[in-house]
């Protein structure tokens, strides 16, 4: 009444009357604290609101000066002005009151502190965030003192999270930071450090809880770090309730992956590690392994983040640093691995690839025989995996194992070739499996994994009989290194070939027909194309041996036929070699036969090569880098040897064949334009050599008619 009767007497006057007159603060004792409530009818609702707020302002900064009672009057009085429809500025103003009473005031704040907390949980206007957010910073005095009646500012800041979320998903996108997402959760992380002790377990889950809702809502790095801090701070000044390990781990390996070098995680992790439940978090994180690609988690960064997790834990640098106490084994984590790598997705089998390098590079770790399995097991689902995305490769010009900078480094292609080179230089581990990759990927072998596999299997002899499947695994190597193919290297087809010739020359005596059917043909069928003269060369001498053993008449015509369609005029400019470097450095390749003694003369005899032979080997010599030649000319050479041959076999019908198409050839008159001679001469040549002395005559006796004979004669 008192009050009331004042505030009608001061009413007209209220614009005339000062805060500091009602506090009689000129003659006030300094020692005693002032009596708050004769301001009160300066404050009161009957006067304008104008006048309100310009008196509050001025008793707000005596707050800050002087000590004063029944602070929580004047609060109650002005409290009307917080109501929403009130000016935005109006309501700074009480808010700033309440904070000059916490600066000035703190310790003797009574049940001011008590009324400033129970507004603040109450009050819901979003707008006024920002200065609930510094009365409350304020009153808790930033984290480090909590009272019995603000036991549960950890709901409230929880409530303000939700509401902060909910805001923003109705308002900026994802990628931009939520407005007062990370004051909160540094207010929250302050207050758990400072008084964790106050907290049950189950408050503690709802916190981490609270935090992994906020960091899978925004996609802010700022965002995201704040949450970070208050998992830090549990593993540091708590520990991590079980029911809330699984959300714990959510933010730990979604923010490894994100972040991609885990600084920010690690430390957590690791602490986390030395916490009692070391040997949960290994298994849960090796149960995130066992989760399906998620259409939320589209990128699947918690399987991912699982991964970099766990092995470098294990294998990596971070295993030496005290987390090595978490007591699972490594076959247990690998067989995890092995599982994760059946979803058939690129990122993760990637990332699984990236940590088996980790395993391989540490000197140690020394696997069992089984664990090894199980990571030529998991490199196995790779390898399909990478088949079954590099269907469309058509063209085979993708090189697995080099080359590969233009895919991303998470992909599996990626991470494969890393493997691939590593393992490539190391012992570790059994070889088979590794060959089996080889194997498997052969269509995109570099050239030196494309030796590593050739020299293996050569090796093992599995290119012979006492292997099984040994003609259809020579078929198909044969196919990819040497026949069908745009990208493998000269060296690579030339090795191949050279192999081939090998193994004819070790099976004639019982798989010679089978040899010639199912590998020479298919791979002489396109001869009379191929450009290299080494390995042209190479597939003539083939093809002159097989077909110096053959006895089936069918196979003869069939080879005889790719060795004519290469003994026709094919002018080209070949470098000069030197026939002793071609044979050091493929003991397979022969020069390019010539006929004996063919000399070229010319005016400017200096610049002209000179060739001659001597037992089908060639010698030549130039003042030029590179000469002219024929490349029908080794072919005819080889069929004139071939011809040599025949004469002292049994096979009389044969030779009469071959000596046909040499007759054939000295008589076709295609080449007598060939500016090197071509094949013609060295038809010629040939049959030069059969002008011998009256008495001395050559036969060609037929097979079914001994007693008929059969001369030939070219005209020229």
């Amino acid at each position: 009444m008192c009050n009331h009767w004042l505030s009608n007497i001061l009413r007209p006057r209220a614009s005339s009357i000062s805060v500091e007159s009602c506090l009689n603060i000129p003659t006030s004792d300094p020692t005693t604290p002032l009596d708050a409530r004769p301001i009160l009818p300066l404050l009161d609702s009957s006067q304008p609101l104008s006048s309100r707020i310009k008196h509050l302002a001025v008793f707000s900064e005596i707050c800050k000066s002087y000590k004063l009672t029944h602070l929580e009057n004047v609060f109650f009085t002005v409290q009307d002005v917080l109501d929403p429809t009130m000016p935005r500025e109006a309501r700074h103003v009480v808010f700033n009151f309440m904070l000059a009473c916490i600066i000035g005031q703190y310790t003797d704040l009574g049940m001011a502190r008590v009324t400033f907390y129970s507004s603040l949980r109450n009050y819901n206007n979003w707008d006024d965030f920002a200065d609930m957010y510094k009365v409350l910073f304020a009153l808790c005095k930033e984290g480090r003192d909590i009272s019995g009646f603000e036991k549960n500012i950890s709901k409230l800041l929880i409530h303000w999270l939700d509401i902060a979320i909910v805001q923003q998903r109705s308002g900026s996108s994802a990628e931009q930071p939520i407005p007062y997402l990370s004051d909160i959760l540094h207010l929250l992380t302050l207050v758990a450090k400072f008084n964790f002790a106050l907290f049950e377990e189950d408050e503690v889950t709802r916190m981490i809880d609270a935090t992994h809702k906020a960091f899978f809502s925004s996609n802010n790095v700022t965002d995201m770090k704040a949450c970070l801090e208050f998992a830090d701070i549990v593993v540091r000044y708590r520990f991590v309730p079980f029911h809330a390990l699984t959300q714990f781990l959510d933010i730990l390996a979604a923010s490894v992956e994100i972040q991609k070098t885990g600084s920010s995680a690690w430390p957590i992790f690791l602490n986390l590690l030395r916490s009692h439940c070391a040997h949960s978090a290994i298994l849960t994180l090796c149960k995130f392994l066992d989760k399906t690609p998620s259409i939320v988690d589209k990128e699947n960064i918690l399987i991912k983040g699982a991964i970099i997790l766990l092995g470098e834990t294990a294998w990596g640098k971070n295993s030496r640093t005290g987390a090595d106490t978490y007591m699972v084994s490594d076959s247990v984590i690998i067989m995890y691995l092995r599982r994760a790598a059946t979803k058939g997705n690129d990122a993760i089998n990637g990332t699984i690839l990236n940590i088996l390098i980790l395993l391989i590079e540490d000197t140690n770790e020394s696997l069992s025989l089984m664990e090894w399995e199980a990571v030529w097991d998991i490199v196995d689902v790779c390898t399909r995996h990478i088949i079954r995305i590099t269907d469309n490769n058509s063209n085979n010009d993708l090189k697995l194992f080099d080359n590969v900078d233009s895919y991303p480094i998470t992909s599996c292609i990626y991470q494969f070739s890393r493997f691939s080179k590593l393992v490539m230089h190391q012992t570790k581990g059994p070889l088979i499996r590794w060959i089996g990759v080889l194997y498997q990927l052969r269509a995109f072998c570099s050239d030196e994994t494309a030796k590593i596999l050739l020299d293996y299997y050569v090796t093992e002899h599995s290119f012979l009989p006492s292997t099984d499947n040994w003609l259809s695994l020579l078929e198909e190597v044969t196919d990819t290194f040497y026949i069908h193919t745009t990208t493998v290297s000269s060296a690579i087809r030339l090795k191949m070939l050279g192999i081939v010739y090998d193994v004819c020359d070790s099976v004639k005596d019982f798989y010679s027909e089978v040899m010639y059917t199912t590998i020479v043909i298919p791979m002489m069928k396109t001869l009379h194309l191929e450009t290299d003269i080494h390995i042209r060369q190479t597939a003539i001498d083939l093809l002159v041996s097989s077909l110096s053993d053959c006895q089936s008449v069918a196979i003869f015509e069939q080879l005889i036929d790719i060795l004519r369609s290469c003994a026709q005029c094919q002018c080209t400019t070949v470098p000069t070699v030197n026939e002793e470097s071609t044979s050091l450095s493929n003991p397979r390749v022969t020069s390019m036969r010539m006929p004996t003694q063919i000399h070229r003369n010319t005016s400017s005899s200096s610049s002209i090569p000179t060739v001659s032979t001597s037992s089908n080997k060639t010698f030549v010599t130039s003042a030029k880098d590179s000469i002219g030649s024929c490349m029908g000319i080794s072919a005819m050479c080889g069929i004139t040897e071939l011809f040599e041959n025949l004469l002292l076999a049994s096979n009389a019908k044969l030779c009469s064949k071959t000596f046909d198409i040499i007759a054939e050839i000295a008589n076709d008159e295609k080449d007598l334009a060939c500016p090197y001679g071509g094949p013609k001469i060295v038809a010629l040549d040939l049959l030069l050599r059969f002008r011998c002395p009256t008495n001395h005559h050559l036969y060609l006796i037929d097979d079914s008619k001994f007693s008929k004979k059969k001369s030939y004669m070219c005209t020229f």
